[in-house]
């Protein structure tokens, strides 16, 4: 979220990490809060965050990390080429990535709502630039690939009740698969989760690859990344083992 910083910070940090992991690191940045007003204020004190100048920094950082900003210098400067993402929901973040010539992030887990529309603007902005000759979308959606259909109903009504949670703006603790068991959903926490229930993939691994895939190709995207937000690790870990290999058999096939 780099209002809550300046790019050189960003920048800096990076760089070591690129050293530090060669050809392993992308830069990702966003421009909303990411949380409460008041954690954004708090992280970003003593200014307020930099939401308006969000374009300039981005421009930036870009130039600081591939090379036309040298003033100040990065050190150590970055070990190869750092991809910067712009991550977004919005027209306003598809047309930015569109018209820096970057590669744009889609998170339609945090924004069910959105539309093929904002990739296909995307598009129609896309300027070429030293990083990208050509567009490119990542998608990111709500993926659970599970053992059984039994297990990833109970993962699934357990998810979804913390996110009406969350999104109700409830600050109880999230309860676990096995507490949720007898629970129900409430008609508010219902119509909360209602768009999510439309874009999260839940079920076996082929179910969930099924629809990851026709996500993929309504929003004409060049790349998947899957958020498994299970409450128990060995759930998360599971789940993503599971959707790799549904993928690695499916190219094999």
């Amino acid at each position: 979220m780099l209002p809550h910083y300046s790019a050189y910070k960003v920048a800096e940090q990076f760089a070591v990490l690129s050293n530090l992991y060669p050809g392993r690191i992308d830069l990702g940045v966003g421009r909303a809060p990411g949380g409460e007003m008041r954690v954004a204020a708090a992280l970003s004190a003593p200014h307020p965050p930099s939401f308006r100048e969000f374009p300039r920094q981005v421009a930036d950082l870009v130039g600081y990390m591939h090379g036309s900003l040298t003033e100040p210098r990065l050190s150590p400067e970055p070990a190869g080429d750092v991809p910067v993402w712009i991550l977004g929901t919005s027209p306003d973040s598809a047309m930015l990535a569109g018209a820096l010539g970057l590669p744009y992030a889609l998170a339609l887990f945090i924004n069910p709502q959105a539309s093929p529309e904002l990739t296909d603007l995307y598009r129609r902005n896309f300027r070429p630039s030293a990083q990208l000759a050509e567009p490119y979308v990542m998608l990111a959606t709500t993926a659970f690939a599970c053992d059984d259909a039994e297990r990833a109903e109970l993962l699934r009504k357990n998810y979804f009740l913390n996110i009406a949670r969350l999104l109700g703006g409830g600050t109880q603790p999230a309860v676990s698969p096995e507490e949720s068991l007898d629970m129900g959903f409430t008609e508010r926490e219902a119509m909360i989760i209602g768009a999510q229930a439309r874009i999260a993939a839940f079920g076996t691994p082929d179910a969930v690859r099924s629809k990851v895939l026709a996500l993929a190709e309504a929003f004409g995207a060049d790349e998947v990344m899957i958020s498994c937000n299970a409450y128990h690790q060995h759930d998360r870990l599971r789940a993503i083992e599971l959707f790799a290999q549904s993928m690695a058999l499916a190219e094999a096939a």
